[in-house]
Order: structure tokens, then C-alpha cells, then sequence
């Protein structure tokens, strides 16, 4: 048995890392998203890539210990955050100690991939989620080569890639912090592709960057030099398909990380459910994000974090009441099977509007409407002379 074997494989590419004869190359598909592929005339049988997979291996989970509501007290990093700004604080502290960080960024070719940064101009690129599977872009060696030379290390992805990460190195390091983001699962980036390529050719702009989080908003910003497309999150297909959960990978509905235990140091998201139950008594109306150390080392790195947030202690139960994802996988959508066979046939734009297409019409003409009434208050202020 080898790993292209392996049903619950959730790309995390470690099988590629460890692999001594670089035989092992990660292949994206719609379906499946990230998997391996073995050179079988190179491929010696040693077996690595096997032992080491996290899909088969033991995993150790850890209890959150604490949940705190939280954001950044820096605005600019708010602003350029889709939550509170918790991990731009965290790669912020470890720049200060002379350490370094690992992050996602869109790339010039707008594929998602790991990073390393080094210095404080780089944050902005790694800020503000991707809603997308991300290339490991060959980034654990990366990591292990920083923890060998005594460089402390902060490490934000999702937890299976935390997980990869762990099943790599093979061995804990009291200077590594794992950050795991809350996840509800990730569409190939094949997916993703083909809609910016459609976005491209029909309003004839080359993009730079895309924006999934704006202003407290769910949106799909793409830049462009020429000129800017923007939808809010529930009217464009590709954001409307992902929060209804209608092309995750295959392996995200069966996530065996959707749970309330936690694979990494820290755990961060939004903090949803807020509030509902018991009081949060304060004015703030912007992004606010869930932190919960889940070991020692976690909440130690946290406490050195304390002065660059605000924070409030709530209870772990309220945490993980608010998020679905703390609690079990994604629902597999009504209508992923439709989408899959329209896809095969037609691709991405019309397989994404045979499922969703009147909840898009509708979602885009309420977004027109809304538009159009916050043009006519802008212009209404500048004549009173309020703007």
C-alpha cells in the first residue's frame, strides 16, 4: 500500500517533503484536490511516505485550554485582516524576536502558497483569508531549516497542514508555535482558476490580488490595474458556492480535524455566536476573532501577544457552540453531484450557475439595489456638505 492509495489524503503534501528520491509530485483535481502521484520506475519502496502520512498515522489532539475574544489593537491591521487581526499580531511579535513566520499569499500566477516572512513589509501579503487549497510550495524544509538554526518559528495554516507540518519534522520544538485557522473546507485551486480566467476575459482586466474580506464583509475583490471586480460574498458563484459548501475537496466533508480538539498551539477564527448567550459588553462593531491556546506552549506565546490585543476571557463551550466547524465537518450540498457532471461538462461558470443560479440573481440584483442607495446617501452628503 502506498499513499495514492489513501481515500482521506488531504494534500498536505508531507508525503512529497519526505520522500528521498523526490518521486512523489502533488497533482491538483477538481474532485479531489491536491493528491500525490508516485513515479513508480523512481519510487525505491521504502515505505516514508507511508509511515509519515497523517491521514493514516496517529494524531494527537489537544483540548482548547481558554477562549478568548480578541482583536488587534493596531487599525491598520484590522483593516487588512478578515477577522480581528490575531495572526498578523502573532507574525508581527515573532519579527520582533528576530524569528520568522510562515503564511499563505497569492502569488503573481493568483495560485494560493506558503511563504516565509522575514520582515514586517511582507505581512500584508500573507493577511486576509484565502478561500482556496493552498500549494505547500514546498515550504516544510523551509521551516525545519529556521528551527535549526534556533530561529523561532510562528506557523499559520489550516490543521491539516499543521498536521503534515508535525508528521515532517517528527519532533516538537519549544520555539515553534502552530497557529491552526478554523476551516470549512477548500475548493481546488483548478476551481478558483477558471473563475478569475472567466472574470478576466469578460470584464477585460489582468489581476494583481484578490480580497475574500473587506470592512467586516464577505466579498470577491479582485484587483486589477486597470480596474477593480467586486461582489459581496452570497453574489458571486465561486464565493457563494464555497459558504454553501457546494465543491470542497472530497475529503473536506469527512474532516477528521472538524472538531472541538485541536491539532495545533493556538487556534484562531471568527468568533461567531458572540454575545447570544452571555453579555459581550463593549461598543467595538468591527472583526473579532477566537483565540484558543490549546497547550502550554501555545498559551505561554499568547501571554507574550497580550499587549498588541484587546481581550476577554468567555467560556471554551460558547467558542465552540458558535462555529460548526469546531464541532463537525461540512455538509456535502444537495446539489454537489449536479455540480460535478455540469463541470465535467461545461466547466466552472455554468456548473456553478446550474446550482445556484436563482439564489444569485436574486443575491446580485438585492447587491445592485444596495449599491445604488449607498451611491445616492455618499452623493446626498457631499451636497449637504457632510462628506
Amino acid at each position: 500500500m502506498n499513499v495514492e492509495t489513501i481515500q482521506n489524503c488531504t494534500g498536505c503534501s508531507c508525503c512529497e517533503a519526505v520522500c528521498p528520491v523526490r518521486c512523489i509530485q502533488m497533482k491538483d483535481d477538481p474532485v479531489k484536490g491536491l493528491h500525490p502521484q508516485i513515479d513508480s520506475d523512481s519510487c525505491i519502496n521504502c515505505g516514508k511516505c507511508f509511515q509519515r502520512c497523517p491521514a493514516v498515522q496517529e494524531t494527537l489532539f489537544f483540548y482548547p485550554r481558554k477562549a478568548y475574544a480578541v482583536w488587534s489593537l493596531g487599525e491598520e491591521q484590522r483593516k487588512k485582516s478578515a477577522s480581528g487581526g490575531a495572526a498578523a499580531v502573532f507574525y508581527e511579535k515573532v519579527l520582533e524576536r528576530n524569528g520568522v513566520g510562515f503564511g499563505v499569499r497569492f502569488n503573481k500566477s493568483m495560485q494560493a502558497e506558503f511563504v516565509k516572512i522575514q520582515s514586517k513589509e511582507q505581512l500584508c501579503a500573507v493577511q486576509g483569508s484565502k478561500y482556496v487549497q493552498v500549494s505547500m510550495n514546498h515550504i516544510y524544509g523551509q521551516v525545519k531549516e529556521a528551527l535549526s538554526e534556533n530561529q523561532e518559528v510562528v506557523f499559520v495554516g489550516s490543521p491539516c497542514q499543521i498536521s503534515g507540518l508535525k508528521a515532517y519534522l517528527r519532533r516538537d520544538y519549544d520555539h515553534l508555535v502552530t497557529v491552526d485557522l478554523i476551516c470549512h473546507g477548500v475548493p481546488s485551486n483548478i476551481l478558483l482558476s477558471e473563475h478569475i480566467q472567466f472574470i478576466e476575459e469578460t470584464e477585460h482586466l489582468k489581476a494583481r490580488n484578490l480580497v475574500f474580506r473587506q470592512d467586516n464583509r464577505f466579498v470577491f475583490n479582485l484587483y486589477a490595474p486597470e480596474k477593480t471586480y467586486l461582489h459581496d460574498g452570497m453574489s458571486d458563484p465561486y464565493l457563494l458556492g464555497f459558504k454553501t459548501g457546494l465543491f470542497y475537496t472530497e475529503k473536506c466533508y469527512a474532516c477528521k480535524y472538524a472538531q472541538n480538539k485541536r491539532v495545533s498551539d493556538i487556534t484562531i477564527g471568527d468568533f461567531w455566536g458572540l454575545g447570544q448567550e452571555i453579555p459581550f459588553h463593549h461598543p467595538y462593531t468591527g472583526s473579532i476573532s477566537l483565540l484558543m491556546p490549546n497547550t502550554e506552549k501555545g498559551e505561554k506565546f499568547f501571554n507574550s501577544c497580550k499587549e498588541k490585543f484587546f481581550y476577554e476571557e468567555r467560556t471554551v463551550e460558547e467558542a465552540l457552540k458558535g462555529n460548526d466547524q469546531l464541532n463537525r465537518p461540512a455538509a456535502v450540498h444537495p446539489k454537489r453531484n449536479v455540480f460535478l457532471n455540469k463541470y465535467q461538462e461545461k466547466g466552472f461558470e455554468p456548473a456553478a450557475w446550474e446550482c445556484l443560479g436563482d439564489q444569485l440573481k436574486e443575491n446580485q440584483r438585492e447587491y445592485k439595489k444596495n449599491k445604488r442607495k449607498t451611491g445616492i446617501r455618499s452623493f446626498a452628503k457631499k451636497i449637504l456638505g457632510r462628506g
